[in-house]
């Protein structure tokens, strides 16, 4: 079976499912609603015994498309999807290679198993745009590699390479010397062959053992400092904090309520437009959307605006622009660091 999204082949007893769409992957609304279908599909097909997910091209999943962030979600969301994959019952491996920032991370932990060639960066860079991981990221990621280390990973935005991933149990296994897809098969017979069960962080307990408990409190701190306009820093620490005293799916609930607020929010669809203005195609665009970002009370007369770059922040000159010290610059300051692009969101 195949979609213009999704392809799905058989290599014996196991189903491959390759996210197909171009440049990056980015899990727009058909390719979540090709994903769910295989999913389903694959749980039903009584000679699958695993599934291995994998994505085409250069990446696995560098994330969420961006574009669909100025209006109400799409069904299927992602949670809803990710759950279906997290039930499965049929050992579902995860083939990462390249980007595996955001959704495609938080697809990868919705995965029972997740092996990664040398060049995979995982990752949330959700806090460069104003938002917070809304598909699960904070609820699996500390069950996977603890409290403190999550936090930092989310407030941070910097991925790790597999070498640090391998070490924090965030990848089972290290595919060298070998194609993604080879290594990922090689593996997912190696777990039939064991019988191996689904393992889904959803199921487990976040480890509570040497978690300082001040931690918390030194969090929000700390980014009330750094971060003093967002909302989304504070709502990662309530959330991953969640994480410890509340059922899985009410957690969840909670980050997607979350999210949802970061989306809508002006700080976040400031940052999300001036992302796309600093790609060249996009600043004529800029120009005509920059506007939807801020608050039309505000009387300004605008002339310049500071926005992210490939390397750093670059200051252009738009017709209609935003004036930067009046409304943008409370919640640009703390990104005046690098900033990678492409592979930090989809741009597509």
């Amino acid at each position: 079976m195949s979609t213009a999204q999704i392809r799905r082949t058989h290599h014996d007893d196991i189903a491959v499912l390759e996210i197909d769409h171009p440049p990056v992957n980015a899990l727009s609304q058909p390719v979540r609603a090709a994903l769910l279908l295989a999913i389903e599909t694959a749980e039903e097909d009584p000679e699958v015994r695993a599934l291995v997910i994998h994505g085409a091209g250069r990446c696995f999943v560098a994330g969420a498309d961006l574009h669909e962030f100025d209006r109400p979600a799409l069904e299927p969301l992602l949670n809803d999807v990710l759950l279906q994959l997290e039930a499965s019952t049929k050992p579902v491996i995860a083939a990462l290679h390249g980007a595996t920032l955001g959704g495609g991370l938080e697809l990868a932990l919705a995965s029972h198993y997740r092996c990664a060639t040398a060049d995979v960066s995982l990752g949330f860079p959700e806090i460069k745009v104003g938002l917070i991981p809304g598909s699960g990221g904070t609820q699996r990621l500390p069950r996977l590699v603890g409290v403190a280390v999550a936090l930092e990973m989310m407030l941070s935005g910097t991925p790790v390479d597999a070498a640090r991933a391998l070490e924090l149990r965030l990848i089972d296994r290290r595919l060298d010397g070998v194609d993604v897809l080879a290594g990922a098969l090689q593996y997912a017979r190696e777990l039939l062959a064991r019988s191996a069960p689904p393992r889904r962080l959803s199921e487990r307990s976040v480890n509570r053992k040497g978690l300082d408990p001040e931690l918390f409190e030194k969090q929000h701190g700390r980014v009330a400092q750094e971060y003093p306009e967002l909302l989304a820093p504070g709502y990662i620490i309530e959330c991953v904090a969640a994480s410890l005293i509340q059922p899985f799916r009410d957690a969840l609930a909670l980050s997607r309520r979350r999210f949802e607020t970061c989306r809508t929010s002006v700080a976040s669809k400031a940052l999300r437009h001036l992302f796309f203005a600093a790609r060249p195609k996009s600043q004529r665009a800029a120009k005509a959307r920059i506007s939807t970002a801020v608050s039309c009370d505000a009387a300004v007369h605008p002339h310049n605006v500071s926005i992210v770059g490939k390397a750093h922040f670059n200051v252009v000159n738009l017709a209609s622009a935003v004036h930067v010290e009046e409304v943008l610059r409370p919640c640009l300051d703390p990104f005046h660091r690098p900033v990678q692009a492409p592979s930090d969101f989809d741009c597509d």
